[in-house]
């Protein structure tokens, strides 16, 4: 696969996904919160995916470490806590 910078994958989410800021027309304002939702979702997944990196912050290999506290320190940016039950909770 060829390097796709994070700022592509973002456009292409985003060109997917389509507006979500509402702008107080029903009709697509209902149709931006289906967006929204879509959005979550996705936002949701990613954000497991990175949760599920963070037990690696523990480990000796250097690759592994690092990438665990990669994930570590975004998440505690983010503010979102986890914890091993919910990294593992995923089904």
């Amino acid at each position: 696969m060829p390097d796709v910078t994070a700022e592509a994958i973002v456009a292409v989410v985003r060109k997917l996904v389509g507006p979500v800021q509402p702008v107080g027309e029903t009709v697509e304002d209902s149709r931006r919160l289906e967006n929204l939702e879509k959005l979550v979702e996705v936002a949701r997944a990613a954000i497991q995916d990175v949760a599920e990196v963070t037990p690696n912050a523990n480990r000796v290999e250097y690759s592994m470490k690092k990438a665990g506290q990669m994930a570590a320190n975004f998440l505690s940016e983010m503010h979102i806590e986890t914890s091993p039950a919910d990294v593992y909770r995923r089904g």
